[in-house]
């Protein structure tokens, strides 16, 4: 009898470099191996990771021009790096979104408040232009409380999903295919 060890598949995000301006910022002052990734190189293995469920380990095949085989070490090394930068980046969001949130729950409850005395206030009086204006403040008082109410239930979410895959790509699996020049 024998056993098989099965590997655990993996989400391949596959990439062809012939340059590695087309995959690091050339505008970017700093080392090689700090430089942030360009832009569209960032978004496109981004959104290739976030194809694949959070529990498959997820890899990034390059397919290097010959040339630039010496390299793969401070690629590798940028690619991590410029990650891990915007993951920290994205947390800092979290938190500043989170304090923002709460600040405008305040002011939104603050208002919601103020809103809701004065319209009733003002529906004690029976025109019918009285009720008009006292439902409409109190409409204005809870469309003021929805951006904290968004900020605080909604957004967060996205912006703590979008700092898992940032750490998940801090860590990345990287292979490297040498192709001719």
């Amino acid at each position: 009898m024998s056993a098989t060890i099965l590997k655990s598949p993996r989400h391949k995000i596959e990439l062809r470099v012939h340059n590695l301006a087309r995959l690091f910022e050339s505008l970017d002052p700093s080392p090689f191996n700090e430089r942030a990734l360009d832009p569209a190189a960032h978004r496109y293995i981004l959104s290739c990771a976030q194809e694949a469920a959070p529990s498959v380990p997820v890899q990034l095949v390059i397919f290097l021009a010959r040339s630039l085989g010496a390299q793969t070490g401070a690629i590798v090394e940028g690619i991590h790096n410029h990650f891990r930068f915007e993951a920290e980046i994205a947390r800092r969001d979290l938190h500043h979104q989170l304090r923002i949130g709460r600040r405008w729950l305040l002011w939104g409850l603050l208002i919601l408040a103020a809103c809701s005395t004065l319209g009733g206030t003002l529906s004690a009086h029976v025109q019918p232009v009285a009720q008009f204006f006292s439902d409409g403040l109190l409409v204005v008082g809870w469309v003021v409380l929805w951006r904290s109410v968004d900020t605080l239930l909604f957004e967060r979410w996205r912006i703590r999903d979008d700092c898992r895959w940032l750490e998940r790509l801090a860590q990345i699996d990287v292979e490297f295919r040498l192709i001719p020049d």
